[in-house]
């Protein structure tokens, strides 16, 4: 008895490892069969239909199947099973064919002549995983004894079942984690300033591919494995100092005033990069490598804003003059090169500046260049 608990625990535990292992769903498949007596084990879904000819079960969607094929619609259409298991399913639960239908019945039948006999099957046990308005998952099992399954082989199923049901959760939920992150990765992909998502311990954990070519263009920015490598010893250590500071504040580091964006200086001597990080609101997770806590944002002057004048003045309703020069203040330029490209005296360019400070919220040049990247329509052009 305790041999038997032993390996009922070892199975699930392959179970568990299979949602980081795909590999293993299929040891576990076969472990359960080899443990029940069973020729082999699969996993089918069956999406539902308001439909008398199937009497709500309408095809295959899924399956794990590791050593059959998928079995024709007709198939399924034949399953006399089929009328029953709507009432009497429910997650977490066994079904056996025999208690179902006598097995004297099921000789009679084209289901079992079309497909049960051709695989030398006699006796079927159903692990139901899901089952609700929009569709069912079992685990099927299936022995070529006429009698049912034993006590001990029932209390098998019994045992993997609300594991099963478990497992079958968590991987939905991994699956839709994965396809919301991949939809994020792509946006931040299109996003045509660089950005790097950094850890608790600020190493990079996902790079754009415009702050890729930034750093491939060895223009006095480097990133390697434990953090950025500024080539100006200054802009390094005040950036070190900026991640650190954001490190050290954890959780309150969303709570505090965003820094200063770091100058670094170009080897090709066009104009100087832009760094600009910001804190990611803290999660139950923040200590985990893999989650991000902040993210640099790498502005090239040399890339403008893809946000246009308009675009800008309709957002936060400016002027078509305070939006240019937002914008200028935004790629990095000072007041006094602002005050030149719009054509007026540097006062003006401050009270414009106050105004624009005034209609988008922020208080310092470096939050409004932020704002500004974070309004920004992130596609390439």
């Amino acid at each position: 008895m305790v041999a038997q608990q032993s390996s009922i625990d070892s199975l699930i535990d392959t179970l568990y490892e299979s949602l980081v292992d795909g590999d293993q769903f299929v040891r576990f498949l076969d472990g359960v069969a080899t443990s029940t007596n069973s020729i082999g084990g699969y996993v089918e879904t069956t999406l539902h239909e308001p439909s008398p000819r199937v009497a709500g079960f309408v095809g295959i969607t899924e399956s794990a199947r590791p050593n059959a094929e998928l079995y024709a619609e007709s198939a399924v259409l034949d399953n006399p099973y089929i009328p029953h298991l709507i009432s009497i399913l429910s997650a977490g639960s066994a079904v056996y064919a025999n208690d179902i239908i006598p097995h004297k019945e099921i000789r009679k039948t084209k289901y079992y002549a079309d497909w049960l006999s051709l695989w030398g099957i006699e006796e079927l046990a159903g692990v139901c995983i899901q089952h609700d308005h929009s569709a069912t998952t079992l685990a099927h099992f299936a022995c070529n004894r006429r009698n049912s399954y034993s006590e001990r082989e029932r209390a098998i199923f019994s045992q993997i079942a609300p594991h099963m049901v478990r497992y079958w959760k968590v991987k939905q939920h991994l699956g839709a984690a994965e396809i919301h992150s991949a939809v994020l990765w792509e946006m931040l992909n299109a996003h045509r300033h660089g950005i790097v998502l950094l850890n608790f311990r600020g190493a990079p954990i996902f790079v754009n591919n415009a702050a890729k070519r930034i750093i491939e263009s060895n223009d006095g920015i480097d990133l390697k494995c434990c953090g950025f490598h500024i080539h100006s010893k200054h802009a390094d250590e005040k950036l070190s100092h900026i991640i650190q500071t954001m490190v050290n504040a954890g959780a309150l580091a969303s709570a505090m005033p965003l820094p200063e964006p770091v100058i670094v200086q170009r080897l090709s001597g066009a104009r100087p990069y832009q760094i600009l990080l910001s804190p990611i609101g803290a999660t139950a997770d923040a200590m985990i490598s893999t989650t991000p806590t902040m993210v640099a944002f790498i502005f090239d002057p040399e890339d403008p804003l893809a946000l246009s004048v308009e675009q800008l003045a309709s957002l936060y309703g400016m002027t078509q003059t305070e939006a240019r020069l937002a914008l200028y203040i935004a790629q990095g330029m000072s007041i006094d090169e602002c005050a030149i490209k719009l054509g007026h005296q540097v006062s003006t360019s401050r009270n414009l500046l106050k105004r624009v400070f005034a209609k988008t919220g922020t208080h310092r040049q470096h939050e409004l260049a932020v704002l500004l990247i974070r309004s920004a329509i992130p596609l390439k052009r």
